[in-house]
Formats: structure tokens, sequence, C-alpha cells
């Protein structure tokens, strides 16, 4: 099974266990011994500290290892830190970013069209991936900024696991075609994958380890003893992302 990793995040968080944490030769041992050919890279420097910082710290070690791809954190220039939106985008794409990660709690960011919506034009001027981690932004403001940018694929991660969270998940997904959500811990929807493979199909979710949050076996357990046609598991453990990827405008 080819996998495509959609989170791994370098470095360490204050509020995780020390034994959560990463660096380039930990990333590289991890995707060595679970077989992960690709992945997405992110940093906790870059939405807990300092997004500029983090973002130099996620450039380098991508630069390390050709399997790592660049997932810089973005911020609006609401205030005049990181210039125009449209040269912003261009310049991480130029450095080899195919992704860019959304942290709006984090980052003290309302979901608000005059705060995002310069950014998020010129993210969906180029088809670049936005990833948002699930505990930065409630699943129904997700769907929000989703619907009001149709061209931005927007890479839900993941959704939290929860007693019913089900309900409302399936028609969020269903009539939101440009979001796409992650499968890593801890999502824990019970026959979870089944389901939204059956109802929506295999098409918007992606394989993520969450690494070092989370050990890579976890989701790719979960990915490979899911009850699914092996093209639906082909996609979602590779092709999916690939995908997305590819269709960035450089």
């Amino acid at each position: 099974m080819k996998l495509f990793d959609a989170r791994i995040v370098l470095g360490r968080a204050i509020d995780l266990e020390p034994f959560q944490s990463s660096d380039v030769e930990s990333i590289r041992r991890a995707l060595d011994r679970y077989g992960i050919e690709r992945a997405l890279l992110s940093s906790f420097a870059s939405f807990r500290f300092d997004v500029s910082y983090g973002n130099r710290l996620t450039f380098e070690a991508a630069a390390a290892d050709p399997r790592l791809i660049p997932c810089p954190a973005v911020l609006p220039d609401a205030v005049g830190e990181v210039g125009d939106e449209d040269a912003l985008v261009g310049g991480l794409i130029e450095r080899g970013a195919r992704c860019v990660g959304l942290y709006p709690k984090s980052c003290g960011l309302a979901a608000d069209e005059r705060v995002l919506g310069r950014l998020l034009s010129a993210a969906c001027v180029r088809r670049l991936p936005v990833q948002v981690p699930a505990g930065e932004l409630d699943l129904l403001p997700m769907a929000g900024l989703a619907a009001r940018h149709p061209d931005v694929p927007f890479i839900y991660c993941p959704y939290p696991p929860g007693l019913y969270r089900d309900r409302n998940l399936l028609p969020v997904l269903a009539d939101t075609p440009n979001l796409h959500m992650t499968i890593n811990p801890p999502f824990g929807l019970n026959e979870g994958i089944e389901t939204i493979c059956a109802r929506i199909g295999s098409g918007r979710l992606l394989f993520a380890s969450n690494y070092p949050i989370a050990e890579p076996g976890a989701a790719i357990g979960h990915l490979a003893y899911a009850d699914i046609p092996p093209g639906d598991l082909e996609s979602i453990a590779f092709r999916n992302l690939e995908g997305l990827i590819h269709a960035v405008r450089l």
C-alpha cells in the first residue's frame, strides 16, 4: 500500500508529552519504518510560536529529505505582517510548498471574509490546498469557509471522535465538495471510513499519521482493515492527496 501522509509535524508543543516530539531524523525513521513515500510537513513552531520562524524550520527540514513537502502556516496581511497575499502564496509555492496550514484559534483569526477573504482568494487562484486542524476551527465554520471559496481544496484534519458526530459530518461533507478530511487519530467514528465511502465516496478522504502526536501505525491499521474496495483504499492512502498536489498552479 503506497502512502502519502497528509500531516506530519516537526518539533514539539508544550501541551504534549515529551515523547510526542520530532526532529528530522525521527521523521525519517518513521517514514522508513512505515514505508511512507511522501508526506506534507508542518511545524509546531509556526502556529504555537512564530509563523516566520516555524516556516523556516519547515522548509529547512523538507530540504533534507525529498519525501517531505513543505506545508507552511499562513496569515492574512491584516496588520502588515506578511505583505500582499498573492505574493505570499506565490512565494511559498516557488519555495516548494504544495499546501498551506491555517490556524485560526492559535493565531487569533476569525473565520470571516473580512479577515481571511484575500488570503483564501490568493489560494484559490493557485488551487493551493489549505489544511485546517479540527482543533483550530469547528466543523460548521470550516464548511462555511469552504462554501465561500469553492475552488480552494480544504483539508480538515481530523474530525474529532464523539457520539453522534456523524450526524453533522455526513450532511456537511455531502454538501461541501471541496472539503476533504484526514483519517488520522483521533478520528474515531465507528466504521467511519466505510460509512463515508458508501455515502459520500472515497475521493475526499486522506491518509494522515499526525506524527509525532500519534504513531503512523494507528492510521495505517485503521485504513488497512477498513472494509472497503481496494481502489478506495488506494485512493485514500495515496492518490487523493497526490491529485490535490498535482493540481496546484505553479
